[in-house]
């Protein structure tokens, strides 16, 4: 018999916050990107999740290739320091009360996000998240290098991460729920057959109330 789960996307949707805007505003608080790299990422950032760029691949290369100038403790220490800020001031508690009654009825809980994985994997572990899924950096000789592996989940790819473990996993999509707050993820919502824009932004909310899906937002 198929079972049922339930996918989340990470920046927006479980925290308030975008971990990478984190990351670059601590990177720059330490001298390790200049302010021009940081207001460079976040720029793309804003233009990505309005769904106005559909890839993040040629920014993402100009900024992983910065780590390989520093010693892999050194952007270790920057993003346990994320870490920490994250979950003191940007969790959404009241998705950790959607997680609950998910696996109250025996769902499959997946994250799924093209954040790094260095940040998604604690702060699912957080919400007790084990299937936590984004984008794994290259080591070698103990530094980064600013490669990653694999595809970046964003845009279709989460929707095809999703139809695989599916595959997988012998989960039924139809009856499965997303969860997801920027336009940049509608494929991941439509692979579903409840989903649910959390906190979205407007192009997001407008497709969610024209679709008549689920939408958690402020009161």
């Amino acid at each position: 018999m198929l079972r049922s789960a339930a996918f989340f996307d990470i920046d927006g949707t479980l925290i308030s916050c975008y971990s990478q805007k984190i990351l670059a505003d601590e990177m720059r608080k330490r001298g390790l990107i200049t302010l021009g790299q940081n207001l460079r990422l976040l720029t793309w950032f804003s233009l990505y999740k309005l769904g106005l760029i559909q890839s993040s691949e040629k920014i993402r290369r100009s900024v992983y290739r910065i780590f390989e100038k520093y010693d892999m403790v050194i952007i270790k220490n920057v993003f346990s320091d994320v870490i920490d800020i994250i979950l003191k001031n940007y969790v959404r508690s009241e998705m950790k009360e959607v997680l609950l009654k998910h696996k109250a009825v025996g769902d499959q809980i997946y994250a799924i996000s093209g954040t790094l994985s260095d940040l998604a994997i604690p702060i699912c572990a957080h919400f007790g998240i084990a299937n936590c899924f984004g984008t794994t950096l290259e080591v070698k000789s103990d530094r980064y290098t600013g490669v990653w592996k694999g595809a970046l989940l964003e845009g279709v790819q989460k929707s095809c991460a999703m139809k695989e473990l599916a595959q997988a996993n012998g989960l039924d999509l139809a009856s499965s729920y997303g969860y997801a707050d920027s336009y940049a993820d509608l494929a991941m919502l439509e692979t579903v057959g409840h989903p649910f824009a959390v906190y979205p932004d407007d192009r997001l909310k407008e497709v969610a109330m024209q679709r008549k899906w689920g939408i958690i937002d402020r009161a």
